[in-house]
């Protein structure tokens, strides 16, 4: 069994076991997905980098600079579908390439970009996602409450370090995942804190 540890609190030893954290950690509760995406086979998976404190944003940007986490989120989502909310959208500022930009609002007269689809509700949003993509949440917090408990894999990267922020991650339980996969990656010129990435599958 591994230490009893928190999981939003790093450990260098635990670090080095390289044991998957199984407790609960802090990250805003995700809402079932829609009968019908899951009848067609389609994936729902999160997306999210978290601090110790609990941290994920600052003035509507990611609090730290962080090149690795950059490079992973680019493999995991190229060729599929992005879900967000309109300020996580405004934040990048445009669509990113190789992949759909779906944002979730239900306010009208905004304009988007043409390479844009935007969707009512989360279940909307995943009738969108072609049969075999998948679709990643990327934020921000309200989308990550509407996707409660309905994703098959989690991709957590825990920024192992105490970062000053205005939006947080509620604790949930990942008693009904397993970690499959995980990386620690140290702080250097292009990694702003050490990291310790893990992959989850419920």
């Amino acid at each position: 069994m591994p230490p009893n540890y928190p999981l939003n609190v790093a450990n260098k030893q635990h670090l080095r076991e390289r044991t998957c954290w199984q407790k609960p950690f802090h990250l805003y509760s995700l809402q079932f997905m829609s009968q019908r995406a899951s009848e067609s086979n389609k994936k729902l998976s999160a997306v999210v980098a978290v601090a110790n404190n609990s941290v994920i944003g600052l003035n509507n940007a990611l609090p730290w600079s962080l090149s690795s986490d950059l490079k992973r989120f680019r493999q995991l989502t190229m060729g599929h579908c992005l879900i967000m909310g309109r300020k996580t959208f405004d934040s990048i500022g445009k669509a990113l390439k190789g992949r759909t930009t779906i944002v979730l609002t239900r306010q009208t007269g905004i304009q988007f970009p043409t390479d844009v689809v935007t969707a009512s509700s989360l279940e909307h949003a995943m009738e969108i996602v072609p049969v075999g993509k998948i679709g990643f949440v990327v934020g921000g917090a309200e989308i990550y409450r509407q996707a409660k408990d309905s994703i098959d894999d989690l991709y957590v990267t825990r920024v192992l370090a105490n970062v000053p922020g205005d939006a947080w991650l509620d604790e949930w339980d990942l008693s009904s995942f397993r970690c499959v996969e995980q990386m620690y990656t140290p702080e250097d010129g292009h990694n702003e804190w050490p990291t310790l990435f893990q992959h989850f599958r419920r």
